[in-house]
């Protein structure tokens, strides 16, 4: 009688998980609802460069994904810019489209070209950003002295390339 109160209990919870994953296995029309911008070909470059620093860490990021699939991993390049020795690797479609919404929410494409123009031994940063057609490139010479926006924007990039797949990885 225990034996079947055990397989009765083990049948049940067997059903609802069944009936739970056939549930929240539909796949939602991702193409239907996505934004249009995912399928069409982008770009975001970021380039530090630490004037007045010899053999500061200054390099280059970037994050490149063609037109047509957005669920399309990007590729990443890392450039030292004093060796020009390049490291490269994949970024999941999940972290670069979440990049390419906030680079579109924080309204990068519409923000001016300098800020914090004019210092001397800072954190000069380029940061160059393209979807379909549309081009930004926005410059400054202190990193630290820009919109709260664009420094986020200088961050996430930070952060979503800490998920990168490098090709050298052991």
């Amino acid at each position: 009688m225990k034996l079947l109160r055990i397989v009765i209990v083990v049948l049940v919870i067997a059903l609802l998980g069944i009936a739970a994953c056939k549930r929240g296995s539909k796949i939602p029309a991702a193409d239907a609802n996505a934004d249009p911008d995912l399928k069409l070909a982008s770009e975001i470059e970021l380039k530090r460069i630490h004037s007045g620093c010899i053999d500061c860490d200054d390099h280059t990021l970037t994050l490149r994904r063609g037109a047509g699939d957005l669920f399309a991993d990007a590729a990443v390049i890392r450039t030292d810019l004093h060796t020009n020795k390049q490291r490269e690797g994949k970024l999941s479609a999940h972290y670069y489209n979440h990049l390419i919404e906030l680079v579109k929410s924080q309204g990068v494409l519409d923000m001016n070209d300098e800020y914090a123009m004019g210092w001397l031994d800072s954190l000069i940063v380029t940061m160059r950003v393209s979807i379909g057609d549309r081009k930004k490139t926005i410059r400054t010479s202190n990193e630290g002295e820009v919109p709260v926006p664009l420094w986020g924007i200088y961050m996430a990039v930070d952060g979503a390339v800490a998920y990168t797949k490098w090709n050298d990885a052991k």
